[in-house]
């Protein structure tokens, strides 16, 4: 990969920031009311679509989702990627990427991808501009004023008002403002059928496309033989960032009674805090049975992913859960929550088991679990990732729908 940094610097960024702004400001009402759609591009089978992705963070999820999308598409799209400088070097790209000085989460990062992503606007030159997750919106309606000609394309990676209770204000808000700003794109594209379906109930503007994750095929799985057979211990995974979402916290105390119960058990915790520190207890990270492996690399993942008895998912909201796909792929079954589109990703007792969000639900589901009945799961696992989260499927809609946003 090859990386060119597009760090704004003194008296040019604070000038070319306000000068943004102003604009902005003029034109943004009615280019949200009005998008007028520009000429159909001329090209031919010969010359590959020019995509770039904007995202606000690179980390977990997004990584896996950025590395299918440009693998799946090789053959008639070239990526750039314009992501925050603390998670440029963790992708595993062979795509260009682009980076902006990050200051951690606040306003002023936001400004800082705005003047980054109008530069790489003009340096680039991108048929199609890919934006990922919430915190792209406000770019995406910037750009929308300065770039009207631009083919847009908005995934939400889970939609940000699901996370707040139903019929509270704050969802009431976060979904008046997503859904009115998400109508900015040329098109939606939604990542899982829960999505989908909240998308459009909830009335959000925009023409929106259900396009289900996927992530790429492997050869590092077991499909059903323990790696050393003489060890009956039971070996249980959580992959993700260590943050009130993915509900790290409460997995941990599950585990830490569970433990008291049965010595035959053990947690490997992969990943680590990204967004928001999660509630995690320093005695329970202790525990002589969790063991911590930090952020692996793709083949020391799937490694692991082939070696777990079983993964768990116990999230507070998702829109999708690349884990439970990647661990299908490695023909591990999967623990998940009754959060958002987790439960329609797992066949109860056949590729795993939807569990209430609760650590007293976790604790009676972790303390029945067997080995036998775990092994017994992992070819239908396999069967599940071919047949529905493989890459090729995504990448034969993802392409199908690129093709038709540029010839528009």
């Amino acid at each position: 990969m090859r990386f060119c940094d597009l760090r704004a610097g003194g008296h040019v960024e604070e000038q070319e920031g306000l000068l943004l702004a102003q604009k902005a400001e003029n034109d943004a009402r009615s280019s949200m009311r009005t998008v007028e759609p520009s000429q159909p591009c001329a090209r031919t089978d010969a010359v590959p679509i020019k995509v770039l992705n904007i995202c606000e963070t690179a980390k977990g999820g997004p990584a896996s989702y950025f590395l299918v999308l440009e693998r799946s598409t090789a053959d008639m799209a070239t990526h750039v990627f314009l992501v925050p400088d603390a998670h440029a070097q963790d992708l595993e790209l062979e795509s260009e990427i682009l980076d902006f000085r990050d200051p951690g989460r606040s306003f002023r990062r936001l400004f800082r991808l705005l003047i980054a992503a109008s530069r790489a606007m003009r340096t680039v030159e991108p048929d199609v501009v890919f934006f990922h997750s919430t915190f792209t919106l406000p770019i995406m309606l910037v750009l929308r004023a300065f770039f009207a000609s631009g083919r847009f394309i908005y995934c939400a990676h889970g939609w940000a008002a699901e996370r707040y209770g139903k019929g509270t204000a704050k969802r009431r808000l976060v979904s008046l403002i997503e859904g009115t700003l998400a109508g900015i794109s040329d098109v939606v594209v939604n990542i899982s059928q829960t999505d989908q379906l909240y998308a459009t109930s909830s009335h959000y503007l925009g023409r929106h496309h259900l396009i289900e994750n996927a992530v790429l095929d492997v050869t590092c799985r077991r499909t059903g033989n323990r790696v050393n057979a003489d060890d009956k211990t039971l070996d249980l995974l959580f992959v993700g960032r260590f943050d009130y979402q993915k509900g790290v916290d409460l997995l941990l105390e599950a585990f830490s009674r569970v433990a008291l119960m049965r010595d035959d058990i053990r947690l490997h915790l992969v990943g680590a805090p990204v967004v928001t520190q999660s509630p995690l207890a320093m005695r329970e990270l202790e525990h002589p049975r969790i063991v911590e492996h930090g952020w692996l690399k793709a083949d020391q993942l799937q490694a692991r992913y082939a070696e777990a008895d079983l993964v768990i998912v116990p999230s507070r909201w998702e829109g999708f859960g690349l884990v439970v796909a990647e661990s299908f792929r490695a023909g591990t079954p999967v623990m998940v929550s009754d959060r958002g589109a987790l439960p329609g990703l797992v066949e109860q007792s056949r590729t795993g088991f939807v569990v209430p969000l609760s650590v007293g639900d976790l604790v009676k589901a972790l303390s029945a679990l067997s080995l036998e009945e775990l092994a017994g799961m992992r070819r239908a696992c396999r069967r599940t990732y071919e047949e529905r989260f493989h890459s090729d499927r995504f990448g034969a809609q993802m392409k199908q729908l690129l093709q038709d946003l540029v010839a528009r």
